[in-house]
């Protein structure tokens, strides 16, 4: 039997040509079963992303460490690092305020020590002009 567009499917009003398979099994040999609970998918490492360290940290401990080869580096490592301590302190998005801290440590103990040795070469100086033979 046809449509009235005789196209061979007689009971769509529509006339359009569809073929549908004629042996379509009713459902399957073995039914399909979920296997269970499907296991959580492996997690990304999860890096942590902290604050960025103020350059002014890092160039006062650069300077702080070279002043034990050089003593003049000494005390712009400690005046840098009292300004990098400020600055990280009054904005919160920096970091660094350890090694500015370990900055101004090593720059005044090697102030220290550069002003103890030069009193004792002062002193020893002393002590050997007023002891030459008059």
């Amino acid at each position: 039997m046809t449509n009235a567009h005789g196209d061979g499917n007689p009971g769509d009003p529509s006339g359009s040509a569809q073929s549908f398979p004629q042996n379509m099994p009713s459902a399957p040999e073995h039914p399909i079963v979920p296997a269970g609970p499907y296991p959580y998918p492996t997690p990304h490492p999860v890096y942590y992303v902290g604050r960025p360290t103020h350059s002014l940290a890092t160039t006062s401990l650069i300077l702080s460490l070279v002043a034990t080869f050089c003593f003049v580096t000494a005390i712009p490592g400690v005046i840098i690092g009292h300004m990098a301590r400020k600055r990280i302190k009054e904005d919160p998005r920096w970091d660094g305020a350890g090694i500015a801290l370990a900055a101004i440590i090593i720059g005044w103990i090697i102030i220290g020590g550069v002003l103890a040795y030069a009193a004792f070469v002062i002193t020893m100086a002393m002590v050997m002009v007023n002891n030459l033979p008059n």
